[in-house]
């Protein structure tokens, strides 16, 4: 729950905001022990796939969510960000 204070207040901040950069690593500091003790925790793999695109680092998004969407084959957001993290990655954006 923690992460996800961090990772709310981030994105009410522009996305050049220092401040904003410095919560987002917060955040998935937070979301890296979930998943170091739960490797298959959808919430926290899914909002490290939101970090990795907010850094517009699209390869570890499409990771993240590639991981989100074996969990849950039946929901359309991890297939949604997968899909936006791949379009994006080969736009070369």
């Amino acid at each position: 729950q923690i992460g996800n204070l961090y990772f709310n207040s981030a994105v009410e901040k522009p996305d050049h905001d220092p401040q904003a950069q410095r919560l987002y690593k917060l955040a998935a500091q937070y979301y890296r022990a979930v998943v170091e003790r739960n490797p298959k925790h959808y919430g926290a793999l899914f909002q490290l796939g939101r970090v990795a695109m907010q850094h517009q680092d699209w390869a570890e998004a499409a990771g993240y969510f590639c991981r989100c969407a074996e969990l849950a084959p039946h929901s359309y957001r991890p297939l949604y960000n997968l899909a936006s993290s791949l379009f994006a990655l080969q736009m070369g954006l």
